[in-house]
C-alpha cells in the first residue's frame, strides 16, 4: 500500500526489526514471559516496552505467536 517502492522496501525490512533483535520470550512456569529490550537501559521499563510492541498489537488477532508475546509482557 505505500506508493514509493524504496520506501515501502525500508518499511519491509523495517517493521519486523523490533520482533526479531529486541524481544526475547521464554517461559516461567509453563506460562510466556517475555521481555523487550528498550536500549539504554537493561531493565524493562512497562511503558518503553509497551510503547516498543504497540505498532504490532493489531496483528495479534492472526498470529498466535504474538498474542504469546503479548501475554508475556502482561505477565
Amino acid at each position: 500500500m505505500i506508493a514509493d517502492p524504496e520506501l515501502a522496501w525500508l518499511f519491509a525490512n523495517a517493521y519486523p526489526n523490533t520482533l526479531d533483535t529486541t524481544v526475547r520470550m521464554g517461559t516461567v512456569g509453563r506460562k510466556p514471559d517475555s521481555f523487550v529490550i528498550t536500549g539504554d537501559i537493561p531493565c524493562l521499563w512497562l511503558r518503553d516496552s509497551a510503547a516498543q510492541v504497540k505498532s504490532y498489537l493489531h496483528l495479534a488477532k492472526q498470529d498466535a505467536k504474538l498474542r504469546e508475546l503479548f501475554r508475556g509482557l502482561i505477565a
